[in-house]
């Protein structure tokens, strides 16, 4: 990269970042300015006191900006260029200064050291800086990304090491011009990195020992070699340390005086960054070279990267690459142009003939052969491609594609240097076009999805840029799209466009040839009243309803009715495509309703729309104890409440507080499962109230190898687990698939599956039911090798998602605020439920799971569960042949955030299956919850007649369910004739997008 170019960048951006120019200035920031007027001679653009520091400007170039922080001004940006000998002052008084761009002083390193916490982006070019800024604790406040936004230094005698452990910036750079004073000086590069370094662009005068940039991340990073480098230097060692850069970059200067050798590193399938090199003088290869799975591959100025003027790249091997440019390398033979290629550059060469296309589904874009020796011509069937051929030796006739538009410099220019029949490009006029042809025009109706209409054209010889095209009325040129073939032109419009094409009824488009073509694109909005959506948000009083579609009208000229029960009064919001009006009841009845829209009592349409009460709801509640006491209620209960009351069976309970998300209130004494009875400003909501147990007592021995926890199960030490710890866990490993989650245990599999998920009313009934098994999950992703996230949508807002995690050490984790031990290998999921659209308010759901046993044995299956008090289920295990499913199960869960109580039943039960249905309140954002299965061994093995030396070697798999979910259970092993098993099946929220 040119210093020059890099220099204009940074420099536009502090030129035209727009801040206020200011006259009243600090006192303090103002005391200083002048002393930088007198160090650098700027008394003939500040003449007269008070100098008008804040408008300075100089052959456009703007020396001082400042901002406003009332009363004052303050300095914010600084430009200024010295001879190289003065000395800048001290920089650290401007307490708000942010921008620093400085060339030619001689106390560089004065800068760097008085470096503020303000400072955001510091560009010093011949400063004499020798040293790098230092950031402290106190710098690192100044942003969450670095205190610097941007470090450039250039052309200063920096020869040093460099820790990228020290790079606080995510663009720096740091580089020499070309015949510069410091041409030669380099850095020595230590990578000490303990995490990835996000960059946006990294550009270092690498030391020839500086090979490791591992962790690097994200931007794009450059490696600028000395013209001298020597033919030791090992690109390929570079290489083996680049990851995760966007783009990486390896040039010159000037051309290297040493051949260096080509990496054979790129040959490896694992390497797929786009590699730029440019200035780098290569070996002149013995063999062709593979590139691996390469994408993006350039070489700009190596004459002797040939074998006998052929590419040495085997790019006709490659399924991945799109881009090759080998532009000054000595080819004297063209490359085959394959499918693959979206960009090919051979630029500077000395080519005799055109390449040839391999066939007609080359998806080629782009095709640079200019400054060669083609002798040639070129036929239409190059007109499908951005072709560049100026400086050749083309004859015949230039097609019309690219004739009819050779008035645009930005066509000739690709053309110029040949010797075509049909145009020279030193000719005053330029030859007629009459070869355009129109095959249709046509425009796109609006719809929700697209707001606005496309006006499309297809045709022969359009034009091949947007500086070609106008239109009446006029639409900005960003606003067309040419397809890659240059045969279809869509033109999209503004809200003001389209009024005045609605008014004359037509588009007029004109392409830009040497003989302008102009068409008219008739126009006819389709009248009809379109819904595409309902939403509603409630208001003080009532609900607002807002309805998304076309030609709905306005205030003056629509009506909406829903049924024959309600008036919609329709207000105006004037947002194009949305119609909004107010019912003003908060006792709207949750039905489905036929909603009749007029405007201006002609058109009409009727809609079908299930309206759902948007409160009172019950997500969550944060009960008392037995003794009674403060109790919190959960959910959404209105934008405005004024009246709320509350009781527990037939005992009304004092309200202590109440907003629109939450309701404290004194429960009475009491245990067990009770009705709740709330009623929010007239409107009533039933619910259960569940007291929290103060004492819970173990029912069960945990023997010698656990002991009772304060949720009245078994804590087991070691490798012991299960309801009463006399099982043993092991090992496991985790295996993907695509059919069920199953452990195979020698003939035994166990399989586990979410079976449905149930909308259910308040008494009971059932509403509706998704069998899940009828729709599939599918991988997502795997952010790590211990975790999977699976991912399925519903409805149009819904979405069911897990994630499976091994632990990879011992943990302890607290899930609905009850804490949970993890052991090293063992399993967690978690199970989220997103934004469920209920049909009423007053329904909450319930997750259907099923296990079951396949086994060729003739040992009896033992299924047991032990319940509770209010006859929820604790656990459940199923065994055969001593091998043992074992489900645990809590009776908390969380709802949109906030934990609550959960209960699990036995539906159904057989010999060798069992399924349970797990409540879930109604949570309007998102529902988790975490039930937790082992396979455990049980050391009395309990079929009799069963080897007690046969060694058991269980697996599991992990799969995406047609039938179901994917619950992961671990693997165990026995060791001749003990078992020793471990394993712990939890769930987790799993957050990403599902596709």
């Amino acid at each position: 990269m040119k210093i020059s170019y890099v220099i204009i960048i940074l420099t536009v951006y502090l030129l035209f970042n727009e801040k206020i120019n200011c006259t009243d200035i600090h006192p303090t920031d103002y005391d200083q300015l002048v002393l930088i007027r007198s160090v650098f001679h700027l008394e003939t653009i500040f003449p007269v006191a008070p100098y008008q520091f804040c408008n300075s400007t100089n052959n456009n170039n703007i020396y001082f900006r400042c901002q406003i922080s009332a009363p004052y001004y303050y300095l914010y940006s600084i430009y200024i260029e010295g001879s190289g000998s003065e000395i800048l002052p001290n920089l650290g008084v401007f307490s708000r200064l942010r921008e620093i761009n400085i060339k030619g002083v001689g106390n560089g390193n004065d800068i760097v050291t008085n470096l503020q916490i303000n400072n955001s982006i510091l560009i010093c070019q011949q400063c004499n800086i020798t040293q790098l800024p230092e950031f402290n604790t106190t710098m690192k406040l100044y942003s969450v990304i670095s205190p610097l936004n941007a470090l450039w230094l250039i052309d200063n005698p920096l020869s040093t090491n460099i820790s990228l452990n020290q790079i606080k910036t995510k663009n720096m750079s740091l580089l020499n011009s070309d015949n510069g004073a410091y041409s030669n000086y380099t850095l020595q590069v230590t990578n000490d990195l303990t995490k990835r370094l996000d960059i946006v662009f990294l550009n270092f005068m690498v030391n020839n020992d500086s090979y490791n940039f591992t962790n690097i991340n994200r931007g794009a990073l450059s490696i600028n070699l000395m013209k001298n480098t020597p033919v030791s230097y090992n690109i390929s060692k570079l290489l083996l340390t680049i990851r995760g850069v966007s783009r990486t970059n390896i040039y010159s200067n000037e051309l290297t005086t040493e051949e260096l050798q080509f990496p054979e590193y790129l040959s490896q399938s694992t390497f797929s960054v786009p590699l730029f090199f440019s200035n780098i003088n290569f070996k002149t290869p013995i063999s062709p070279i593979s590139i691996g799975s390469m994408t993006v591959l350039s070489i700009i100025n190596s004459p002797n990267f040939n074998i006998n003027g052929a590419s040495p790249i085997q790019h006709n091997n490659s399924q991945s690459l799109s881009f090759l440019q080998l532009s000054g390398t000595g080819l004297t033979v063209p490359l085959q142009i394959l499918p693959t290629l979206d960009y090919l550059i051979l630029s500077n060469n000395n080519i005799t003939q055109l390449p040839t296309l391999i066939n007609e589904t080359s998806s080629i874009f782009r095709l640079d052969l200019s400054n060669n020796n083609i002798q040639d011509t070129i036929s239409n069937d190059f007109c499908k491609i951005d072709i560049i051929i100026s400086n050749n030796q083309f004859t015949s006739d230039l097609p019309d594609c690219f004739l009819c538009y050779i008035n645009h410099q930005s066509v000739s220019d690709k053309f110029k240097g040949n010797q075509f029949s049909n145009w020279n490009e030193n000719d005053s006029t330029y030859p007629p076009c009459n070869s355009i042809e129109i095959l249709s025009s046509w425009h796109t109706n609006i719809s929700l999805q697209q707001m606005l209409p496309n006006f499309n054209i297809e045709g022969v010889n359009l034009p091949r840029s947007t500086d070609q095209i106008s239109t009446t009325p006029g639409i900005d040129p960003t606003y067309f799209e040419l397809s890659s073939y240059y045969s279809n032109i869509s033109i999209r419009t503004g809200n003001t466009a389209l009024q005045q094409i609605q008014s004359q009824g037509y588009l007029n488009v004109t392409f830009l040839a040497t003989t302008p073509y102009t068409l008219s694109i008739p126009y006819q909005m389709n009248k009809d009243i379109q819904v595409y959506n309902i939403s509603s948000v409630p208001r003080a009083g009532g609900y607002d309803f807002a309805f998304f579609g076309l030609n709905l009208g306005g205030q003056s000229t629509t009506t909406v009715r829903f049924g024959n029960e309600f008036n919609c009064q329709v207000y105006d919001l004037n947002i194009a495509l949305q119609l909004n009006c107010i019912i003003s009841s908060i006792s709207i009845p949750e039905k489905e309703y036929l909603v009749n829209i007029t405007v201006a009592n002609v058109n009409s349409v009727i809609i079908p729309y299930r309206f759902v009460r948007m409160f009172p709801i019950i997500s969550s509640i944060v009960p008392s104890g037995r003794a009674g006491g403060l109790a919190t209620i959960n959910g959404f209960f209105g934008a405005s409440v004024s009246n709320v009351t509350v009781a527990i069976g037939d005992q009304n309970c004092q309200v202590q507080s109440f907003t629109s998300i939450g309701i404290s209130f004194i429960a009475p004494p009491g245990q067990g499962s009770n009705t709740l009875y709330l009623k929010v400003d007239s409107l009533p909501y039933k619910y259960y109230y569940v007291y929290k147990e103060d004492n819970i007592q173990c029912t069960k021995d945990c023997g010698p190898n656990g002991v009772c926890d304060t949720l009245g199960s078994c804590t087991c030490f070691g490798l012991y687990s299960g309801p009463t710890c006399t099982y043993l866990v092991s090992n496991n490993s985790v295996i993907i698939n695509e059919n069920s989650t199953i452990i195979s245990s020698d003939n035994t599999n166990f399989e586990i599956s979410l079976r449905s998920i149930q909308e259910i009313s308040y008494d009971g009934s059932l509403k509706r039911e998704i069998h899940l098994h009828e729709t599939g999950f599918k991988l997502i992703s795997r952010p790590d090798e211990n975790t999977w996230n699976f991912g399925l949508k519903l409805f149009n807002l819904t979405t069911i998602s897990y994630t499976v995690y091994k632990v990879p050490q011992d943990m302890n984790i607290t899930f609905a605020g009850v804490e949970m031990a993890l052991k090293k290998d063992g399993i967690k999921i978690s199970v989220n439920i997103s934004k469920w659209e209920f049909q009423s308010s007053l329904h909450t759901l319930q997750l259907t799971m099923g296990t079951n046993i396949q086994s060729e044995s003739e040992c009896t299956t033992n299924i047991n569960s032990s319940q509770d008090t209010l006859d929820n289920i604790d656990y459940f295990t199923i065994e055969q042949e001593g091998k043992v499913l074992y489900g645990k199960f809590i009776d908390q869960m969380m709802s949109d955030g906030k934990p609550t109580y959960s209960s699990t039943k036995v539906l159904s039960k057989t010999d060798n299956e069992v399924i349970v249905g797990i409540s879930i309140p109604h949570c309007t954002n998102e529902c988790v919850i975490d039930p937790n299965m082992s396979v455990l061994v049980d050391p009395s093995n309990g079929c009799s007649g069963s080897s007690r030396s046969k060694w058991l070697i269980p697996t599991v798999v992990v799969v995406t369910v047609v039938g179901g979910l994917a619950i992961i259970l671990s693997a165990a092993y026995m060791y001749r004739k003990r078992y020793q098993y471990k394993l712990r099946i939890l769930k987790e929220r799993v957050m990403g997008s599902i596709r």
